[in-house]
């Protein structure tokens, strides 16, 4: 497992940027099984063949030109580090409940280390709820994981903190600018045919449905079922195949929304806006 940190505002913040700790989490404490379950379920999408796949396709997009044999070099070197990470084998990851923001965000660094900070309220939810929802619950933290180690991916690849992913590396409906790119997105993009977003992620209530976003102007439900199942899933020995896509909820009618300027849909809410670094005197608690 990488090793898991919580992030806790004080008095004085968001007034005080600098007033926040970071506390490492225990194997007793409440807030580690659902940080490591959510981690296990993300590498098992990954382990996939379809997950594979997917990162051999973002590789080829960040490395434009790169010999198909050569990538698949690259890729089993990231999947050997991960699986080296989560044995304990080497410290590299850094999975943190940050409670700054309403928002799950990574950062990364040029460094030997990264991390990904997921939204600890989500956290802190499943710890105090059951059935469908906590499932629920649990998917989306596999799933922004799943999201943010594709820029893990890229800092791999050669591109550190800051340095703009290329923009062919992204999905056609997350960005209006053309010299951008999202790895994340990108990824998403190839494993379920879009990035997936939710129409109530507020911690403290219902998270809602989870949706496809197709394009700049439509996105599908997804069946919740299979988003309950990706929560459920435990068998962290053996791969977890999505299949390529995922399953839309019948008649699966197209909503038609906005999406100005990047301020997210109608009713839903964009993951990705919002800067969250670590505080400079935090990070090198981190190493």
């Amino acid at each position: 497992m990488p090793s898991l940190y919580r992030l806790q505002t004080g008095p004085t913040f968001p007034h005080n940027i600098q007033d926040v700790t970071c506390l490492p989490i225990l194997q007793r404490d409440l807030d580690y099984e659902p940080l490591s379950t959510a981690w296990r379920i993300a590498l098992c999408i990954l382990r996939s063949p379809s997950g594979r796949a997917a990162l051999f396709q973002v590789i080829l997009g960040v490395l434009d030109g790169l010999f198909p044999a050569t990538a698949i070099k690259k890729l089993n070197s990231f999947m050997a580090e991960l699986d080296a990470d989560e044995i304990g084998a080497i410290d590299k990851y850094k999975l943190i409940a940050d409670s700054r923001r309403p928002r799950s965000v990574m950062r990364e660094t040029p460094r030997a280390h990264s991390w990904v900070c997921v939204n600890r309220f989500y956290v802190k939810s499943i710890e105090s709820t059951m059935g469908t929802e906590e499932s629920r619950l649990r998917a989306l933290l596999a799933i922004t994981i799943v999201h943010e180690l594709a820029h893990c991916l890229v800092t791999y690849l050669g591109y550190p903190s800051g340095t703009r992913t290329p923009p062919q590396v992204n999905h056609n409906a997350t960005r209006t600018s053309l010299d951008i790119g999202e790895a994340g997105r990108f990824l998403e993009g190839l494993l379920w045919g879009g990035p997936i977003e939710w129409s109530r992620p507020d911690p403290g209530h219902y998270l809602g449905n989870a949706f496809i976003l197709e394009g700049d102007l439509t996105a599908r439900m997804v069946s919740r079922r299979q988003i309950e199942q990706i929560g459920e899933y435990h068998n962290f020995t053996q791969p977890l195949e999505i299949g390529g896509r995922l399953r839309l909820e019948p008649p699966s009618p197209y909503l038609k929304t906005v999406y100005p300027q990047l301020k997210g849909f109608e009713n839903l809410v964009n993951f990705e806006l919002d800067d969250n670094p670590l505080p400079p005197h935090l990070q090198g608690e981190l190493i």
